[in-house]
């Protein structure tokens, strides 16, 4: 059972179309006369193509779905083969979902080669279309995706290529597949160029925020990377890898420089007691303050301010 309708899958050993459709077409007019005879209720049957590449499945199951649309002219209580209602090229070319799903990937976090390679990929065999129209169609769902990745990704496409840009039109100049091809890798690599720097410049938003944020608030004890996570509204998760790309360094580590820069200024001109320091710039307890100060600046608190009046 599928979407309310009964899906057969026939499976034969034969290399033969013809014969794998004719075994499959008889034994199915047998089932649909069994049960108008003994359960006295009609079954119309749509039937996709033969399909000899397993991955090339969800093709036949299409098929199958249009042919039962052809209910409406041809009448229920029936089979519809597909082939007898649409003039059908077998390996007909197809933009799938699977194939939009790997050009958006591609565009959005993929390389200028991987873009290449998708692009090889998604026309191999395109040539074996049955028609020109076939083939412009099969172009035009390639550029239709690629549009809209660049859509999704909020990029004006003006600024990417340029105010007088019409790529609907462009589609219908190319003189080989080759030219094609190349044309929408390009269009691809324009694409992904801008949605990396987009990206970039976001990263480097989001860290100049955090910053900006911890050093308002570096003094709160309870101050974490959470805290931090649900004022920018993102993942601790996402925040941490950016984070540690762009600032060269941990959060945690970030936020105990900031907080020993501020036990520094305090120790240089102020009398505070270390216990006082420790809980200005955020520490609990002075003895983790002592020992993250030794760690982090290589004299305690003491030496450090003694050092510092004696300078």
């Amino acid at each position: 059972m599928h979407n309310d309708q009964v899906t057969v899958l026939a499976i034969h050993a034969t290399e033969d179309r013809a014969e794998a459709m004719q075994t499959t077409l008889k034994v199915l007019e047998e089932i649909r006369q069994s049960v108008d005879k003994y359960l006295k209720f009609s079954v119309t049957v749509g039937v996709g193509t033969v399909i000899k590449d397993v991955a090339k499945l969800s093709y036949s199951y299409d098929d199958a779905v249009q042919a039962l649309d052809y209910r409406l002219i041809l009448g229920s209580n029936r089979m519809i083969c597909i082939e007898d209602v649409e003039q059908r090229n077998m390996e007909k070319v197809r933009f799938d979902d699977l194939k939009e799903q790997a050009l958006n990937r591609c565009i959005k976090v993929g390389t200028g080669q991987e873009i290449k390679e998708t692009i090889d990929e998604l026309f191999h065999g395109v040539e074996a279309a049955v028609s020109v129209k076939d083939y412009q169609i099969y172009l035009l769902e390639t550029l239709t995706c690629i549009l809209k990745a660049a859509k999704d990704s909020s990029l004006d496409i003006d600024e990417v290529f340029g105010e007088n840009f019409a790529p609907f039109t462009e589609i219908s100049k190319f003189t080989s597949l080759d030219e094609a091809k190349h044309w929408l890798a390009e269009m691809c690599v324009r694409i992904m160029e801008h949605i990396a720097n987009d990206r970039q410049f976001s990263y480097k938003n989001l860290v100049e925020m955090a910053k900006e944020y911890t050093k308002n608030h570096y003094h709160e004890g309870d101050i974490s990377i959470n805290k931090v996570c649900s004022h920018l509204h993102i993942s601790a998760g996402y925040f941490s890898s950016i984070f540690k790309k762009e600032a060269k360094m941990t959060f945690v580590n970030y936020l105990n420089n900031i907080r020993m820069e501020a036990a520094k200024e305090l120790l240089r001109t102020t009398d505070m007691k270390a216990l006082e320091i420790a809980e200005k710039v955020g520490y609990a307890d002075a003895n983790y303050f002592s020992f993250s100060f030794r760690k982090i600046v290589g004299v305690s608190p003491k030496e450090y301010r003694n050092s510092s009046k004696g300078g």
